[in-house]
């Protein structure tokens, strides 16, 4: 009797992750076909704004230095791993505090640069290349929204349901 308990007991453990498994891709590839995911290999999108040196102050406690961005573009490539940010920044503080690679003169671009396991930069004719970018700039590749889903897919990621405050067990609202 009690094999036969430890065996619907192991039968009953086995069986949930098996049957979220398959829960879990079809959940991605309901999301991936609402969205889109399926078709989509390439992304591009612009826009201007501003943008700061994390980190780079000139001296601790000091707000980042901040640069104003004529133009910004990203393009992302799924198929091949690769995302490129082209941005043309200009200076924003007058006088600038230093830090971030201030003062900026004129126009200024950067081309940055993540292509499955090595990153890089470009300024004008010098390629540089920036190893300590390559997790971050994998990150801003993969946490697109069609991102997410294709790296989901890619790696049999399993879905779970969300708990709240309100007491939401199952897929929330």
């Amino acid at each position: 009797m009690r094999a036969t308990l430890a065996l619907i007991a192991a039968l009953l453990l086995l069986t949930p992750p098996i049957a979220r498994a398959q829960d879990s891709r079809a959940a991605l590839d309901t999301v991936a076909r609402a969205m889109g995911a399926d078709n989509v290999k390439t992304l591009e999108y612009t826009g201007s704004g501003v943008n700061f040196a994390p980190g780079q102050s000139q001296t601790p406690g000091q707000r980042w230095p901040r640069f104003n961005l004529k133009t910004f573009t990203r393009t992302v490539n799924y198929d091949t791993a690769t995302l490129r940010d082209d941005l043309v920044r200009t200076q924003a503080e007058d006088p600038p505090r230093g830090g971030g690679v201030q003062p900026v003169r004129g126009e200024q671009r950067q081309i940055l640069v993540v292509s499955g396991e090595h990153a890089w930069n470009v300024a004008g004719e010098a390629v540089t290349p920036a190893p300590i970018a390559l997790a971050e700039r994998q990150m801003q590749l993969w946490t697109t929204p069609h991102g997410v889903i294709k790296a989901a897919l890619a790696n049999n990621a399993t879905v779970r349901a969300a708990s709240s405050a309100s007491g939401c067990r199952t897929a929330c609202p």
